[in-house]
């Protein structure tokens, strides 16, 4: 195996999703696995889930559905994002839950389905002020009536996302919980009842329990990473993933010589340089060039010169008792240190779903049971 691997606690993912689930109060989670677990891998991860008592799994596209299917996920899978009208003979077939954000789409499943004798399981999904995708808020008592014409179609649910639910006490979040709660509001009065509502994701189950309806889309959270910063402390939440290497090399550097492309770093004194056999082609990015550490023996030590696509440069010192063959922790815990990937994120001037869904599938993922 590479010496370069993620490794991924499954422990600490079912610790995860049991406090999000105690947080729901009762209700049902959705578990999103997109974008290949958010980089931790999509099947280890929905086995684990699956298994600690997830009600759905959520997923970005078909593709991400039908491999679940393929691999003998029997779960209900909810696809979250935009479906063309040539890939709903492939949802029906496979038994995948269909996110319906306009009246012609719904229109199309309808006949579609009817067409193969089969009926469509559908999110009917309404626009409360992300403006991605969905059915504008103000349309809805329209849109749900004529939907409840369709012989064809299966309301399981009706949803919508929130925008700022990383914001503590948000009045823009409110304002959607409101306009949604309005949207349930018009579902009854049209004698409508689907099975789930759900707007509530990670943040929201955190900020505002009033987001929180019968379903709860959780994805952060699971992964160990706190979606309110200013909360991370008090939830328990723990990590998932480690990014972990080795010591390749090492060499003796004068001061003054500049280190890898573009000489952007120069030493300031005699030191010694280890070299790290991963890259922004292994996910690790370029923007963290001369910015982050990683840990090696227990310590701190800064990353310099450009991050490479294969390779990045440690200066470890000339005192320093590093050796070739030495474990390397660019995220995550060794001995009393640890480096949070909300660290690498900040230093990266992203967001830590972006750190994670880097990580590149040519490195392994080495799963902790």
């Amino acid at each position: 195996m590479r010496i370069t691997f993620a490794e991924i606690d499954l422990n600490a993912l079912r610790q995860n999703f049991q406090l999000a689930k105690k947080a729901t109060n009762g209700k049902g989670v959705i578990s999103i696995v997109k974008a290949n677990a958010y980089g931790h891998g999509i099947i280890q991860v929905s086995k684990t889930l699956v298994e600690e008592g997830t009600n759905y799994l959520g997923v970005g596209f078909l593709e991400e559905g039908l491999l679940l299917r393929r691999r003998g996920f029997t779960i209900p899978i909810l696809v979250l994002g935009g479906v063309l009208f040539s890939q709903v003979r492939q949802f029906l077939k496979n038994d995948l839950e269909i996110t319906i954000s306009s009246l012609g789409l719904a229109y199309s499943v309808n006949r579609q389905a009817e067409k193969f004798g089969s009926k469509a399981k559908i999110h009917l999904k309404f626009d409360t002020g992300m403006n991605r995708i969905g059915i504008n808020h103000t349309k809805a008592k329209f849109v749900i009536s004529k939907i409840k014409t369709l012989k064809n179609i299966e309301l399981v649910g009706i949803y919508s996302h929130l925008a700022v639910s990383e914001e503590v006490d948000s009045d823009y979040t409110k304002l959607q919980v409101e306009r949604f709660e309005q949207i349930k509001k018009d579902a009854e009065e049209v004698g409508v009842e689907p099975n789930f509502y759900h707007i509530a994701n990670s943040g929201g189950l955190v900020n505002n329990q009033n987001s929180v309806f019968n379903l709860v889309r959780t994805g952060l959270m699971l992964y160990g990473i706190s979606p309110v910063q200013e909360k991370s402390e008090t939830l328990d939440l723990k990590p998932v993933m480690a990014f972990k290497s080795k010591v390749v090399f090492l060499k003796e550097v004068d001061e003054g010589e500049g280190i890898s492309y573009g000489l952007t770093f120069h030493t300031k004194q005699k030191t010694k340089i280890a070299t790290i056999p991963v890259g922004y082609g292994d996910g690790y990015t370029r923007l963290l060039s001369n910015k982050s550490e990683v840990l090696i023996r227990g310590k701190r030590f800064p990353v310099v010169g450009t991050i490479c696509m294969d390779q990045f440069m440690v200066d470890v010192g000339l005192d320093s008792e590093v050796q070739i063959g030495d474990e390397v922790v660019l995220y995550g815990k060794q001995g009393d240190e640890e480096i949070s990937i909300q660290e690498i994120a900040d230093l990266a001037g992203t967001i830590p779903y972006e750190i994670t869904c880097w990580l590149a599938r040519r490195v392994p993922r080495v799963y902790k049971k």
